[in-house]
C-alpha cells in the first residue's frame, strides 16, 4: 500500500466516525425528545402544573417571609391556612390523574409519604 491508500483510508475512517457521531448524537436528542414528552397536553393538566408551581412557590415564600420577620404570625396562619389545602388538592388532583408528587412536592408530606393536615 501507498501513502497515498493508507492516508486516504485514515481520512475515510475519520469521516466514517464522525459522521457516526454526528448521527448517534442526532438520533439521541430526537430519542430524548419523544422520552421527555409530556404525557400529555391536556389543557387541565398543564394548568394543574402551573397551579402548582404558582402555590407552591407562594408557600415557600409565605414560610421564607415569616421566618424572616416580614410577616406577623397571624398573617402567616392565615394565609398558610388558605395556600395548603390548595396545593394539597391540586397536588391530589395531578396523582389522580397518574402524575404523582416530584422533589420539589415533598416538603407537603410527612416522613411517611403522607399529606400532613398542618404543615
Amino acid at each position: 500500500m501507498s501513502i497515498v491508500d493508507i492516508s486516504f483510508a485514515i481520512v475515510a475512517l475519520l469521516v466514517l466516525l464522525v459522521g457516526a457521531g454526528y448521527f448517534a448524537s442526532l438520533f439521541s436528542t430526537w430519542h430524548s425528545d419523544q422520552v421527555d414528552a409530556p404525557p400529555t397536553a391536556d389543557p387541565e393538566v398543564i394548568a394543574l402544573m402551573d397551579q402548582k408551581v404558582h402555590l407552591l412557590e407562594d408557600l415557600r415564600d409565605l414560610e421564607m417571609d415569616f421566618q424572616m420577620g416580614k410577616i406577623p404570625e397571624p398573617a402567616y396562619r392565615r394565609d398558610k391556612m388558605r395556600l395548603e389545602p390548595l396545593a394539597i388538592a391540586v397536588l391530589k388532583e395531578l396523582e389522580r390523574r397518574g402524575l404523582g408528587p416530584k422533589d420539589d412536592d415533598s416538603f407537603l408530606l410527612d416522613n411517611d409519604g403522607e399529606d400532613l393536615d398542618v404543615l
